[in-house]
Formats: C-alpha cells, structure tokens, sequence
C-alpha cells in the first residue's frame, strides 16, 4: 500500500498543506492565506487560535481533496518562521497574539544591549547580535510592557512548536529553531541560562520545552487535533524544520560546497558548516539538520515576498496568477542601462552582517518622475531584491571561498526573468529550483527519517531530491549591474538618516 509524508509550511503569506509520496513527488497542494496583523509602528502579530485554525484546516481540506485514506500516511511535519514568541499559558491556551519574526518593537533593546556591551558579553555563546524579531528581546519587552502575560507564559514556542503542541499536546523545541533565539548556547547546543541572566528574562528558564532535533518524531496526533485535521488518531507527528533549514535541505545541501538563497517573504542567503563564523562579520549561526553542522546565514525581511504588496498596489483588476507573466514582461522590456529608478525592498528594517544597517528603515522609490510606468517601477523592484541579496552574498564570502553555482529557490525562483537578472547581478551561474513547496519537501525528508522510511538525511536526499536548472550570467551586463549595485548602497546608506523621521 503506497504510504505518504504530509507536510505544512507556514510561510509569511500562505499556509501550504503538501502530500509527497516517499520518493519526494509532490503529489497535492492545499494553501490558505495566513493573515498576519500589521499594526502601527512596524509591529507583526499572528492570532495563535487563528493560526492553528487555519493549519487544521489545511490539512483537513487537503486530505478530502487527495482522496488518500488518513491511515496512509505515515507521518506528519511541519515547518514555520524561526524567531518570533509564541505562547500558552497553564491550560494551554494563547496569552496574547503570537509576535512574528519581523516586528521590531524589540529594537530598542537590542540597541541598547549593542550600547551597553550585553552582545559582547553573549556573542560567544550565541555567534551573533540580536535582532529586534528574536525570542529573546521579544520576551524583555514583555515583561517590561506586559508583565500580567509575561507571568502567565506555560510554555515559549517558535511558531512550529507551537504547532506541534496543538497537534500532539507535547511541549517541545526544535534545535534548528531554538538556535535563532538567542537562547540557545551554540557550542553545548542546550539552553544556557547565563544567556538568560544576560537578557533579564531568568524566569523564563522552566517555561523553555526540551529540545529535539529535526529527524525525531515528538507526539502523535491527539483525538481532538485529528478530528480537526481529518487525520487518523496516533498519526506520528515529527518535530518539523525551520522553514529556511527546510529550504535547503529540499536543495539537497548537505556539505560545505554549496552557497544558497531563498527569496520569500525573507531573503534568507547562507550556507552549511562544519564550523560556526566567530569573527562577527555575519548575522546568524544556528545548528543545522545533519549532526555538527551549522547553517552559516546574512538576511533580512527583504526579498521576493515584497512583490506581492507591489502587485496589490499597482495592478488593476483581478489577479488570478497571469499577472505574474505580465509583470515579467514589463521587466524584461527594458534595458537595465534605460532605467535609474531604485527601489529599496527594506520595509520591515535592514540589518545585515554584522549588525550593520538600520533595524528601523523603510521601503521607498527613489528617483520618481512623471514618465515613469509601471514597467520601471517593476524593473526596480526586481533589481532592489537581487542588490540585497548581493550584500548578504558579500559578506558570506568574506568567510569562505566563492562558490561556482548558487543554489535559489523561494518566489523569485519561478521567474526565468528574475533569474536571469540574479545571474546577470550576482555575475555567477544560478541553480533554480522552482518548486513552489521547496520548505515542505524538506520537512518531507526530515520527516520520512523520523518515521523510519530511510536511515538518516543523506539517504533520504538521495531518494528524494532531484536538481535545478541552471541559469548562466550574461557578461555584456557586468559592469552595467555593478555601477547600478553601487548607486543602490549608495542610496541605501544615505537613507538610514532619514528613516528616523518616520
């Protein structure tokens, strides 16, 4: 009887419930919006009853649609953002709105433990600053400005562990995830509680689950959560991935050879390591999925997700997906050297390297006038995310030797356009998956280990990857990109003095 691996990727922008086969075909797809809040002030919330809602639904909807029976499937994973605070309280019920990834109302810690050496203090155990979006500056701005829900926390989750508990009724925590939080000592791999004293949040030490890896199974479904998901009782449920740890293990990244990006709602640029980056000069190290690996990264909230408000604001009518070809066409239109309008995709900050940029910056056109069109302003968009993605690039091989390909998936991915212009930037052959489910088929491979169906990641890559396509850059474009790239950092800079006006 054919067995399946049934995944749910909560992304920035839709939830996708994925059915793969055992051999890593993508068999059906399910996908609901995941409306997150946006509120005045740079802050992002998901209501967490919301969210759970919305996953079991999902799920439900796509079990009626395949028509499998819920007993063959062999095991459930899920994966979500990394960072962000998720809660419940002793009935293991939401305290507040989950904060996501992105808010930056934690900002002015993180600046202030910039100022008053609390990162240097920390930085040997967590390899890097915190960002206002961490669990750790998240939870000191609770129990500064919400003390009553700071006092209620049961548990702390990352959005996937959240997940996990509502499905199986088992607190625990991803390492991969885990070990963006800044609450996780990267060189024990366990949690630290000097980190804890560091950050002022000591009270938060019994409130933290155990941690597990990717490939264990940490519960089966519960008879309340498979009623709401359709699923068989006792379903096993593995621990799930980091979304981006997802991600590159669906690109088959297993060694230090490789360099990816991943453009979604965040660009995400990095690659895997035997050995953390300690000189500072990059943003995040976290454990990776394959035992002593660390997953080396530089991104921001920065990327391909950014077209999708672009396109609410200036494409007229219905959007049924066609306008994505049309969107294409007006980039490919026109010359790079025929357009200077930037565009800055910086809407939820921009702190890249080490620590260097503006948590608080904004997104703009620059350079606006009266006979620009559509065509321009899509062009800017395109060549503003690939320029970010070129300087997370830079200061990832300041650390290594450049890679001969890099590997890309995420939204941008499905645009042969885009991609040209990522190759003609980056001025480096571009492998391109265009998988739009790349982080479900990665928890896919983490969880089909989990159940027992291959004996560890290697084998199940093996059996369940298949390569991209690769795009070639076009060497009459180099120096055209690279006059274009300055004046984009140029502008970028000048901004970060404007920004707090705003």
């Amino acid at each position: 009887m054919q067995k399946y691996i049934l995944s749910v990727d909560n992304g920035g922008t839709n939830i996708k419930a994925v059915l793969f086969d055992v051999r890593g075909h993508q068999i059906v797809t399910e996908k609901i919006p995941n409306n997150a809040l946006n509120i005045a002030g740079g802050r992002r919330e998901f209501d967490e009853e919301a969210l759970w809602k919305a996953n079991s639904a999902c799920i439900k909807n796509l079990i009626e649609k395949s028509e499998i029976r819920p007993e063959d499937i062999c095991c459930i994973g899920v994966s979500g953002q990394g960072k962000g605070l998720y809660m419940v309280d002793s009935d293991g019920k939401p305290i507040r709105n989950a904060i996501t990834s992105s808010d930056l109302r934690a900002d002015s810690y993180c600046v202030k433990w910039e100022n008053d050496g609390t990162s240097d203090k920390v930085f040997d155990k967590i390899l890097q600053h915190p960002i206002a979006g961490q669990t750790a500056p998240l939870l000191r701005w609770l129990k500064d400005e919400e003390p009553e829900n700071y006092e209620k926390i049961k548990w702390v989750f990352s959005m996937k562990d959240y997940l996990v508990y509502k499905m199986t009724g088992k607190a625990v925590a991803g390492k991969g995830c885990q070990s963006g939080t800044c609450l996780v000592n990267l060189l024990t791999k366990e949690y630290d509680r000097e980190l804890l004293e560091a950050f002022g949040i000591t009270e938060i030490e019994d409130k933290l689950p155990p941690l597990v890896w990717d490939t264990q199974i940490c519960g089966y479904m519960t008879n309340e959560a498979a009623v709401e998901c359709g699923c068989r009782p006792e379903t096993p449920v593995a621990a799930g991935m980091f979304d981006v740890d997802a991600g590159v293990l669906a690109m088959g990244i297993t060694d230090e050879k490789s360099l990816f990006m991943i453009t979604g709602t965040c660009g995400v640029n990095g690659y895997v390591s035997y050995s953390p980056v300690t000189n500072g000069s990059v943003m995040f190290n976290s454990l990776y999925s394959l035992p002593d690996t660390y997953l080396i990264e530089d991104s921001s909230a920065a990327s391909a997700g950014i077209l999708e408000w672009v396109k609410k604001i200036l494409v007229k009518g219905k959007m049924d997906g066609a306008e994505y070809h049309e969107i294409n066409e007006m980039v490919d239109s026109i010359e790079p050297q025929n357009s200077k309008l930037i565009f800055l995709p910086t809407f939820h900050g921009f702190k890249h390297g080490g620590g260097e940029g503006s948590g608080i910056s904004r997104g703009a056109w620059i350079g606006l006038c009266a006979e620009h069109t559509d065509r321009e302003l899509f062009r800017a968009v395109y060549e503003g995310v690939a320029f970010v993605h070129k300087m997370h690039y830079e200061h990832l091989v300041n650390n290594r030797e450049e890679p001969s390909t890099i590997k890309v998936a995420g939204g941008a991915a499905n645009s042969r356009v885009w991609m040209q212009l990522f190759a003609d930037v980056l001025q480096m052959p571009v492998e391109v998956f265009e998988n739009n489910e790349m982080s479900a088929k990665g928890t896919a491979i983490a969880a089909s280990v989990a159940a027992g169906i291959y004996s560890d990641i290697e084998e199940a890559i093996e059996k369940m990857v298949q390569p991209g396509n690769i795009i070639y850059p076009r060497k009459e474009y180099a120096q055209i990109y690279a006059e274009k790239y300055e004046r984009f950092k140029r502008v970028l800079n000048l901004m970060e003095a404007v920004w707090p006006l705003f």
